[in-house]
């Protein structure tokens, strides 16, 4: 559900992913009941780390990267002279955006040097496809303005055209940034209705904390069954694998069904099959394609990324082979 703010009314329209293995993806304590339970560990930010005014400063600035990055996009896949022409009054459009407000300041250094490449130069690997996941960094956003009320389960994303509305955010009326800025700096989206509750995040936390996990276990799954070959060159790897790595291998699969089990029984997932995450039509987790694996894994990244850089603990433009979690033990880990 998408609740606009009310300046609408006057708007128109590889083996590095798992270095955090041993104390994350399989603590041995869960496993081994003869362990001495943690004492002690720290909670969730009682409050966000960010100001109503930073986390739409935040917004805009990814949404007008976002613009950016359906115009490259549509250079690639609409080639006659007409969709040429609307691409490129799009360009000064946002251009424009840039130039007549004060958003580039809010802008990390990598989001500039994007927005300053000459248009239709952007990489198809390392600019398009890597920022295509910050439409779900942009919904965390969002949804922490309270403008979202619902955050979709994955593997379903967030509703691009709905979450480019719901701002009232128009490139070519370089007024409604400034608007939708003042009205979260001094209006009404600066009061506690456009904060999110405590509860409520960390209900969130908890939900993304558990897929995210998940897309690590599968990385972990996926080297297991990659070494599972006698050739000499896999013997040769496996002998390369570190004991603590070895071990976590070894029982991934008992790993991933309790963790299952305790998501589901938790509410953090709203099914599970095969003793693993449902990813929808009654298809398990480790059941999915490559493709679909990669982008669960992405999305599961970049939306705990967002909510670790609304609590502080997190860069804008995060490591998404190593994003950190917020819970100290992960929330499928978490004492209960």
């Amino acid at each position: 559900m998408i609740r606009r703010c009310s300046l609408l009314k006057t708007c128109k329209l590889n083996t590095s992913k798992v270095s955090c293995l041993n104390s994350h993806v399989y603590p041995v304590q869960r496993l081994c009941p003869s362990f001495r339970p943690l004492a002690t560990v720290a909670e969730l930010p009682s409050v966000l780390k960010r100001t109503t005014r930073e986390i739409a400063a935040r917004a805009c600035s990814t949404q007008l990267l976002l613009t950016r990055w359906a115009l490259e996009a549509s250079t690639l896949s609409e080639t006659t002279p007409s969709s040429k022409e609307r691409a490129q009054a799009g360009y000064a459009a946002l251009q424009e955006a840039l130039s007549k407000t004060t958003i580039m300041e809010h802008m990390t250094l990598n989001e500039k040097a994007l927005l300053q490449k000459q248009f239709g130069t952007w990489d198809i690997a390392t600019d398009i496809v890597a920022i295509q996941n910050r439409w779900e960094s942009f919904g965390m956003l969002i949804w922490a303005l309270c403008i979202v009320k619902e955050i979709p389960e994955p593997p379903q994303s967030f509703p691009h055209e709905q979450l480019y509305q719901a701002t009232a955010i128009i490139p070519g009326f370089p007024n409604t940034i400034d608007m939708f800025l003042d009205y979260f700096t001094t209006g009404e989206g600066s009061k506690a209705s456009h904060i999110i509750s405590k509860t409520d995040f960390e209900a969130v936390v908890d939900k993304t904390e558990a897929w995210y996990w998940r897309s690590k276990a599968q990385t972990v799954l996926e080297l297991k069954r990659g070494l599972q070959s006698d050739s000499p060159e896999i013997i040769q790897a496996r002998q390369k694998v570190t004991a603590g790595l070895r071990a976590v291998m070894e029982n991934i699969e008992k790993a991933i069904s309790q963790a299952s089990q305790r998501a589901l029984a938790d509410g953090l997932i709203s099914k599970s099959v095969n003793d693993d995450f449902c990813v929808g039509n009654n298809t398990a987790y480790k059941d999915m394609d490559d493709h679909g694996l990669r982008d669960l894994e992405r999305m599961s990244a970049a939306r705990l990324a967002a909510l670790g850089w609304l609590v502080g603990i997190e860069e804008w433009d995060y490591d998404p082979s190593n994003v950190k979690f917020i819970n100290p033990l992960g929330s499928l880990w978490k004492p209960q």
